[in-house]
């Protein structure tokens, strides 16, 4: 589908395990879906390369693997978060090269490579989250963020890794260096899996019942969303102004802690 000049949205199966090379390389998208239960583990070299339109992209928790360019030149995005329990393994060279607008990257525990230039040329960037304990972990390529400001930049990383980070080549780099609790990830609702993500609007609670209440709370105590459930997953929208911060949701007689 690459250069497709009238493709802007696609919607993926949940059946759907690879997006291959090259396969909407330069398309004007604006916006691409995955539904939850997503089975997709490969998004394959240049598979969204230049990519233009796209101003966020909601990685699937099943998602082990980004090729190489596969996002280079998205300058329109604004932010890349995989899920806390996401199961990524892998990103390539150059995976987002040049995504000048990015302010926010953040890894889950479970990454074990970052290629080359992985995220290079990335002007915005602010704020850089990676949940691996121990970034000796990680096997880095050769400047994984060449001419992106990370002197400037905070880098948050879980508690009790802070020095180990401040001692090991590249991620030294970063200008401030802050710990932050490890996030709770899944818990269980009747039995059921529950999964509960930020996204760019606000969370996604998957493996939910219909004729529940979702309600999320500030730390504080303050009631700042709520919205009735939907069978097999429920959409919250939280306040801008709450971004970032961390939040209790509380889904019948189970909760879990997220950061929005």
């Amino acid at each position: 589908f690459q250069k497709c000049s009238a493709l802007h949205s696609v919607t993926f199966p949940a059946s759907l395990k690879v997006i291959g090379v090259e396969a909407f390389n330069e398309d004007p998208l604006e916006s691409v879906t995955f539904p939850a239960g997503s089975r997709l583990e490969l998004i394959d070299n240049k598979a969204f390369r230049e990519c233009t339109s796209l101003t966020s992209f909601e990685f699937p928790t099943s998602l082990k693997h980004v090729g190489e360019e596969a996002f280079r030149g998205d300058y329109n995005l604004e932010k890349v978060e995989f899920p806390d329990d996401s199961k990524l393994t892998d990103v390539d060279d150059n995976a987002f090269y040049d995504c000048e607008g990015v302010t926010t990257f953040k890894l889950p525990a479970s990454v074990q490579n970052v290629g080359s230039q992985a995220f290079s040329e990335c002007s915005a960037l602010k704020d850089f989250t990676c949940l691996v304990k121990d970034p000796n972990d990680i096997v880095l390529g050769y400047v994984v963020w060449n001419e992106s400001p990370v002197d400037q930049a905070t880098l948050y990383v879980p508690k009790g890794s802070k020095a180990t980070y401040a001692e090991t080549d590249q991620w030294l780099d970063f200008g401030t260096i802050t710990e932050i609790e490890q996030p709770s990830g899944v818990e269980s609702l009747n039995g059921d899996a529950l999964q509960v993500r930020a996204t760019r609007r606000g969370l996604l609670i998957s493996g939910t019942h219909a004729g529940l209440m979702v309600t999320v709370y500030a730390i504080d105590g303050r009631v700042i969303a709520s919205a009735p459930t939907s069978e097999g997953a429920t959409a919250v929208a939280a306040p801008a102004a709450q971004r970032g911060a961390l939040a209790i949701v509380r889904v019948g007689d189970r909760s879990a802690k997220v950061r929005l």
